[in-house]
């Protein structure tokens, strides 16, 4: 039983390489692809976005050289020396076909009935401001609160003109509060196209991180219209609030505003408590953490 399994796969596998023998020793014709190559392209060109860089060539030959064109480059050389922007004549044939010798295919026809001109572009360089992302919303206020000092950046990128003309900015990774190390953060830039050189790949953005700190105000007078015939107990509150050293350091209760509004005493008036909370108003940049008494009783003096 195991002796005639072995003679069927060996029968199998002479067939399959007689029959790759075939194929690869049979006359073939196929249509490639052939990209082209241009020399001394002048410094101030690039060939164009939108220019089909492939040339459609019709070959003849064994089936062991088309296995083998599969592995190896193959390629048409085209001297650009004395091209000029804009549209120039592709002129390609069988003498600037780069192809190894050992291969022994023959050109059928070279088809540049489509492909009959390469479009050149001028290579420019341009400023571009810089973008930045925020990985968060909650990174980007914190970035808010310590401001980015150099977000004004300009980014020199170089590229057909073309596809520089239609880049509005230059866009950094994704970046967050972790990242910054002494006042500083250095993240990458994304290059928009592969087209596209960046002059420089990273950018770094300056941070001055705000100190924030609490600071009590006392005995701060609270305000309410004076034609309610009113007592209100107490008369003063105080308030602790949160903001950036150096604005609680310009702070003086003057610039912290208490008071009542007609809705709060009405509605105070008309309850059995007679008690109503406090409304204020602070400096822009602070936050209120608290204030006390929580309550303050309104009387009516009627």
């Amino acid at each position: 039983m195991k002796k005639n399994l072995v003679i069927k796969i060996l029968v199998v596998l002479i067939a399959a390489v007689l029959w790759l023998q075939q194929v690869l020793l049979k006359e073939q014709t196929d249509r490639i692809l052939i990209p082209v190559k241009y020399l001394d392209i002048p410094a101030d060109l690039v060939v164009s976005t939108d220019t089909v860089p492939l040339v459609p060539v019709i070959l003849s030959g064994r089936g062991l050289n088309f296995l083998l064109l599969k592995f190896s480059e193959i390629y048409f050389e085209v001297d650009a020396s004395n091209y000029h922007y804009g549209k120039n004549k592709l002129i390609v044939n069988e003498t600037n076909l780069i192809i190894p010798e050992r291969m022994s295919l023959e050109i059928k026809k070279i088809d540049l009935e489509r492909i009959n001109y390469i479009t050149f572009d001028r290579l420019i360089t341009s400023s571009k401001p810089l973008e930045v992302v925020f990985e968060s919303a909650a990174d980007e206020s914190y970035f808010i609160e310590n401001r980015i000092t150099n977000l004004n950046q300009n980014i020199e990128i170089k590229g057909p003109s073309e596809l520089v003309n239609e880049i509005q900015s230059i866009k950094t990774r994704k970046i967050n509060r972790k990242m910054v190390e002494n006042g500083k953060i250095i993240t990458q830039l994304i290059n928009p196209h592969l087209q596209i050189e960046l002059i420089q790949n990273n950018v770094i953005l300056d941070v001055t991180q705000i100190r924030l700190v609490n600071r009590t105000y006392s005995l701060i007078p609270v305000e309410y219209p004076l034609d309610k015939k009113i007592t209100i107990i107490p008369q003063k509150v105080s308030v602790m609030i949160r903001g950036p050293q150096e604005v609680l350091d310009s702070l003086s209760t003057s610039n912290i505003r208490a008071y009542l509004s007609n809705k709060d005493i009405n509605r105070a008036l008309s309850s059995r408590e007679n008690f109503s909370s406090v409304n204020f108003e602070l400096p822009s940049g602070v936050k209120l953490i608290e204030y006390t008494p929580q309550q303050i009783q309104i009387l009516s003096n009627d």
